[in-house]
């Protein structure tokens, strides 16, 4: 997380700005069936050239394009394995680590914190982000 808040991209995709649309798909492979994870981040990649390629055109966000074409390629290197001279090139962490569609489909969590899993199902089940003390009250004592 660090590195991408250093290239300086999340404020602007956490806005739903311009680049909303073209980085978005990055964030869906860990939906991918692992097979098909290099198409897929091939045509992520595809995407994001047009984007790119379509304000270069319009001399639009000129300033911030190395940032937003190295997203792409560090995606590649530490997720998916770029392919290199040699073949296809491992990947820093390797695609069982964190893909999480076989987790999803078999109904089980798709986090690895028991904690965290606990909180995203209390927060589903209570239905509200800020509760006051006596509607917490009254869940548990609905509950228990």
């Amino acid at each position: 997380m660090r590195r991408i808040k250093a290239m300086g991209i999340l404020t602007d995709f956490l806005q739903k700005g311009r680049l909303f649309a073209a980085l978005r798909p990055f964030f869906y492979l860990p939906f991918v069936p692992t097979d098909q994870i290099h198409r897929c981040y091939k045509a992520c990649m595809k995407n994001l050239s047009m984007f790119l390629n379509f304000y270069l055109n319009l001399i639009i966000l000129a300033d911030s394009f190395p940032e937003h074409s190295e997203f792409g390629r560090y995606v590649g290197r530490n997720w998916v394995g770029l392919r290199t001279r040699r073949g296809q090139g491992t990947p820093r962490y390797p695609h069982d680590l964190w893909n999480v569609r076989d987790l999803i489909l078999a109904n089980q969590p798709s986090t690895n914190c028991a904690i965290e899993r606990f909180h995203q199902d209390f927060k589903h089940n209570l239905g509200k982000t800020h509760p006051s003390v006596s509607f917490l009250f009254y869940f548990y004592y609905d509950l228990f």
